[in-house]
């Protein structure tokens, strides 16, 4: 249990980004349903929340991976 605690403990941030790029990609596409016409400031908001999402993801992958090397070091040094 420790362990995936500290797991999500490293990853607060990752999954923070994700949630807000996630609402932000929501608002952005109840406001482009209703739109006649979508402005400026929509297409913004919905790619700056797609780039938060991304980088929340890319965080999460970049530590399933550190996580997997360090796995695979102290299983071969076992």
């Amino acid at each position: 249990m420790a362990n995936a605690d500290g797991w999500l403990r490293r990853n607060a941030l990752a999954f923070w980004f994700c949630g807000l790029g996630l609402l932000g990609l929501l608002r952005a596409w109840m406001k482009l349903v209703r739109a006649p016409s979508p402005d400026v400031q929509l297409w913004l908001w919905f790619a700056g929340s797609a780039v938060l999402a991304l980088v929340g993801i890319a965080m999460l992958r970049r530590e399933r991976r550190r996580q997997r090397r360090i796995n695979i070091e102290t299983s071969t040094n076992s």
